[in-house]
């Protein structure tokens, strides 16, 4: 019988390995390398698996990588969204997921946020991969722009794509933390501009 979660076959033995695991180690490889820089090899080489495991569990690259953006998107930037969720008008929400944002990308100089780099880059993909990333855009950026609706929650989506730019061009953490910062304490005014937003409890 196999392990739950894990998978593999080799040279007509059972080999199996923790499926979570290895694609967390996949996120890992395509945070630092990107997808056009990630290899089938370092894929593997990274998760640890053979080469027919690898295309077993995740069918080919760009499978691996719309499993690995998933995963990234349930994890590390669901915990950003989570700031939204804080007690507060929409201005105070949206400073406070700013400030998160920034001290996110402060502390990851030179790779920055996979999930806004996929966002913001031409990748060479094929067109289910691409509706795969949009349809992620959409369901990530729609509890901004349900607290920024309009002009303002496209200034607060240019910001965040600004912040990953500095951030994978390794520029210091105080550059980074304190554009966030002036960013943040913007929202007030930004908002204003779109007309009142009720609190949220």
């Amino acid at each position: 019988m196999r392990p739950h979660n894990a998978i593999g076959t080799m040279a007509g033995r059972p080999r199996s390995f923790d499926l979570d695991v290895a694609l967390d180690r996949i996120v890992e490889a395509f945070w630092d390398q990107g997808f056009a820089g990630a290899s089938v090899d370092s894929l593997q080489h990274c998760a640890g698996v053979q080469r027919g495991s690898f295309y077993a569990a995740f069918g080919d690259k760009e499978g691996a990588w719309r499993r690995a953006l998933e995963r990234y998107t349930a994890t590390v930037t669901a915990a950003g969204l989570a700031t939204l969720e804080e007690p507060g008008d929409a201005a105070y929400q949206l400073a406070q997921f700013i400030r998160f944002v920034g001290r996110f990308l402060a502390a990851n100089r030179g790779r920055g946020c996979m999930f806004l780099s996929a966002a913001s880059q031409p990748l060479p993909v094929s067109r289910t991969t691409r509706a795969h990333l949009a349809r992620l855009e959409r369901e990530t950026f729609a509890a901004i722009r349900a607290r920024a609706p309009g002009a303002a929650g496209s200034y607060v989506i240019a910001v965040l794509l600004g912040l990953n730019a500095m951030a994978r061009a390794a520029m210091d953490v105080s550059a980074i933390t304190a554009a966030a910062e002036t960013a943040a304490a913007s929202c007030t005014a930004v908002l204003a501009s779109e007309g009142p937003e009720p609190a949220r409890h």
